[in-house]
């Protein structure tokens, strides 16, 4: 767990841990929709990384297949094919799925944004 205050550069880790952790797919949590909006914006352009040097500005790079998770109802294998899904608690936690659960190999890296929130039945269920 990494716990850093606002402004010191949290989205900037966020963005690359994946490319930290070699991850194949990444689940990314925030608590709102408006952030998830944004969020996943940021993993789309991949902005801030490019801002600080630590990705190449050129069109060389491949940006990640980035998909927003919405909804009660999801294709769990849609998501095979992201590279980072970004999602609020409703939209991804078992707890909202009981009978049909995600596949617990379907993420190798989740991050969660807002980590308070972590101790909150429907985050701890993402974490387990």
């Amino acid at each position: 767990m990494v716990s850093v205050p606002t402004g010191v550069g949290k989205t900037a880790i966020a963005l690359a841990a994946p490319f930290l952790a070699a991850a194949h797919r990444t689940l990314v949590v925030v608590p709102t929709q408006e952030l998830r909006r944004q969020t996943a914006e940021r993993f789309r352009t991949q902005d801030v990384l490019r801002s600080i040097g630590a990705l190449e500005v050129e069109a060389d790079f491949v940006k990640p297949h980035v998909v927003e998770a919405v909804g009660r109802n999801p294709d769990w294998s849609a998501l095979r094919k992201a590279d980072v899904v970004v999602g609020i608690p409703a939209s991804v936690s078992p707890v909202s799925f009981p009978d049909e659960p995600p596949p617990s190999d379907l993420f190798d890296l989740i991050v969660v944004d807002e980590a308070h929130h972590a101790p909150a039945a429907t985050w701890l269920a993402i974490l387990d």
